[in-house]
């Protein structure tokens, strides 16, 4: 077994074992996201802050560290980043590659399956041997498809208005909130589960969904949220895919009084 296949059963070990969680922050008056909740890292990251100082804009954070590299590569591909940092004061392993999720309660950077490098090109090689494989892994769950899915557009959409009731409706999450390359119907269309945020002329923000092609769980703002799907424009697979979580919901309630 090489080097790099290591890393990538390391990896997977390690995003098995690792609980869900949307990267989205729920304000105060909100509940906690449920524990089974599944990463939604196909959400665009905030972009840092900035703040005005005498000598002009400056970043919040200037620097992002991973220990004591700081980051001088960080593409995300997928649900992950992948890193290289450096680190001029180690005079052995100065090149550092990793990945690094936000797949924790806090929504904090977790930098983990990490090699030093004393050379910097094979730091390099290293990299691009991981996005290559993040990138196989999106090629591959594409084929995996019964059709091609393309974004679903506004115009497939009916408008969300403040007084709306979002459980138990299907919802498309705006493309622009998401990574480039989830920017698709089988990312897009979920399913509302609950959250305040899901109530009409509500003061929360938090919309818990499930997705409804591979019944991920996830969590979004109100203000993420494109529409409701019309019916005329309801694809096929997310029909069938409606229709048998309705049953079972209906299911539910029989079995629990059969129980009784």
């Amino acid at each position: 077994m090489d080097f790099t296949e290591g890393r990538r059963r390391q990896y997977e070990r390690l995003m098995k074992e690792k609980p869900g969680f949307t990267n989205s922050e729920p304000s105060e008056e909100e509940e906690r996201p449920p524990r089974k909740q599944a990463p939604s890292m196909d959400t665009v990251p905030k972009k840092p802050e900035c703040k005005r100082s005498r000598g002009g804009l400056t970043m919040e954070q200037e620097k992002r560290m991973a220990g004591d590299y700081e980051i001088y590569h960080a593409l995300p591909v997928g649900r992950i980043e992948v890193i290289l940092g450096i680190d001029a004061t180690n005079p052995e392993k100065p090149y550092l590659v990793c990945y690094c999720d936000q797949n924790n309660l806090f929504g904090i950077d977790q930098y983990y399956g990490a090699e030093g490098y004393a050379d910097y090109l094979q730091a390099m090689r290293e990299f691009t041997k991981l996005m290559q494989w993040e990138i196989e892994k999106l090629q591959a769950e594409r084929s995996a498809l019964p059709e091609p899915m393309g974004s679903v557009p506004s115009a497939h959409c009916l408008p969300i208005k403040g007084e709306d009731e979002l459980n138990g409706k299907l919802i498309v999450i705006r493309p622009e909130r998401l990574r480039p390359e989830f920017r698709t119907a089988d990312h897009q269309v979920v399913w509302v589960t609950g959250g305040f945020g899901a109530s009409g002329n509500s003061r929360g923000r938090a919309v818990f969904a499930m997705r409804l092609y591979s019944g991920d769980e996830c969590r979004y703002n109100r203000e993420d949220l494109l529409g409701f799907l019309k019916p005329e424009h309801t694809p096929t697979w997310a029909a069938e895919k409606l229709a048998l979580l309705q049953a079972e919901k209906q299911q539910k309630p029989r079995m629990r009084d059969e129980a009784r």
